[in-house]
């Protein structure tokens, strides 16, 4: 479940319900910010230029998407 996903250096699988997806321009392309939806948590996953180009087409609002990334904590406050 999304709510017991915790910070690793390892690779770890989550899926999810594809709620929002928003893309950001940089300076090494476009890259996504998903919004992920187990029913436990929500969690927001960047899928940088890459790797959004390669799987742009699997990445769809109110599809299950399972995703294996590294997780870690953004607790920057704007």
């Amino acid at each position: 479940p999304l709510s017991q996903v915790e910070p690793s250096r390892d690779l770890t699988q989550m899926a999810g319900v594809v709620m929002e997806v928003r893309t950001k321009m940089t300076a090494r392309g476009k890259m996504a910010i998903i919004l992920l939806d187990d029913g436990t948590a929500v969690r927001e996953v960047t899928a940088y230029s890459e790797v959004f180009d390669a799987n742009r087409n699997k990445i769809v609002v109110d599809e299950v998407l399972v995703i294996e990334g590294k997780v870690s904590n953004d607790d920057l406050m704007e």
